[in-house]
């Protein structure tokens, strides 16, 4: 327990017997248990919340790089660039353009939306019917 082996734990009994008497040794003995067990908890007790100020501080670190991580996940780092901004604008619109009328010939018809009702909200291009089916 303290280091201390069984023939001295003997010979410091034999010594307290002689100076403390034999009627105060039990009594002696039961203060020291009780102060041992009071000083026990109260290490335990410090030990716990100590444990618990770590475990708390531990929680609160990962919640903040958690929060700074999702923080930068959700924000841009470069604006998208807008029509019409200097001469790489210009370049992009021209492209948006030219991309666009070749969206616009792969849309579905809309007698072909309305077949397939899981489209939702999808942009239908008009259908007007060619030279063929008009005569």
């Amino acid at each position: 327990m303290f280091g201390i082996g069984p023939m001295e734990l003997m010979l410091i009994l034999v010594v307290a017997l002689l100076v403390f008497g034999p009627k105060r040794v039990p009594e002696l003995a039961r203060t020291l248990g009780r102060g041992l067990g009071e000083f026990r908890r109260a290490s335990n007790d410090l030990r716990q919340s100590l444990a618990l100020d770590d475990l708390q501080n531990d929680l609160r670190r990962d919640l903040q790089t958690d929060l700074s991580s999702s923080q930068k996940i959700h924000k841009p780092e470069d604006p998208p660039a807008q029509k019409g901004d200097g001469v790489d604008g210009a370049a992009a619109a021209s492209a948006d353009e030219e991309t666009g009328e070749e969206e616009a010939d792969e849309l579905p018809t809309a007698s072909s939306a309305s077949a397939d009702s899981d489209l939702g909200s999808v942009p239908v291009r008009e259908s007007q019917p060619s030279d063929r089916q008009r005569g």
